[in-house]
């Protein structure tokens, strides 16, 4: 018989992500533990297994880190419910249950509880983090629930109500499971995160 073929090598743009995210999970863990402005570039890169050289050809600086943990935690999703809300000619509460999924996606990525524990410690002592996360993450995210919300209230799926307000209510529990996540552990935050939110959607969009 013939030996099955091994499977190819990972392409280079695979394994630069691979290693960048990689880093970006060593350098929130180190950022949740130490604070932002205690943490050295050194530390972040001992944690990740890699010299500090090496990180520094991935990420420029400390804020470059911040800056990519910011975007990481909002991935898997912002980008997918951007064209899914720019696309959808149908029913807007359909839009609103993909967000949820994609919300319940962002929670186990490990990524988005670590960086939602660093945006609370850290918020008040280092306004980077605040600025990074309003930028890069729920900035747009707001705007396009919003816009998903408002085209729901023009065709009277929805009835009137302020988007931008309903925007913030729909991803609440998102950002309090995260914060619980990371503060409790997945076993002791008090309830399953997707329950959590698929109670949430199916109250959010009654009061719709």
């Amino acid at each position: 018989m013939f030996a099955e073929a091994a499977a190819p090598p990972p392409s280079r743009p695979a394994q630069r992500a691979a290693r960048e995210a990689a880093i970006l999970g060593a350098a929130l863990r180190i950022f949740a533990e130490r604070g932002y402005g205690g943490a050295r570039i050194e530390d972040i890169a001992d944690a990740a297994g890699i010299g500090k050289g090496t990180l520094y050809g991935y990420f420029s600086s400390k804020r470059a880190l911040l800056e990519g943990g910011a975007r990481a935690a909002a991935d898997p999703g912002l980008a997918a419910i951007e064209s899914i809300a720019t696309q959808a000619e149908g029913e807007p509460a359909a839009v609103v249950r993909v967000i949820v999924e994609r919300a319940k996606r962002a929670l186990r990525n490990e990524i988005a509880p670590v960086f939602a524990k660093v945006l609370v410690a850290e918020g008040g002592r280092a306004p980077d983090v605040s600025a990074v996360y309003r930028k890069d993450v729920m900035e747009p995210l707001l705007a396009v629930i919003a816009d998903v919300i408002g085209r729901g209230i023009q065709r009277s799926v929805f009835r009137p109500i302020d988007p931008s307000l309903a925007a913030r209510l729909l991803l609440a529990p998102a950002i309090a499971a995260a914060i619980s996540l990371e503060g409790f552990g997945p076993g002791d935050a008090g309830c399953d995160p997707d329950s959590l939110l698929d109670t949430h959607a199916d109250l959010f969009l009654a009061g719709l």
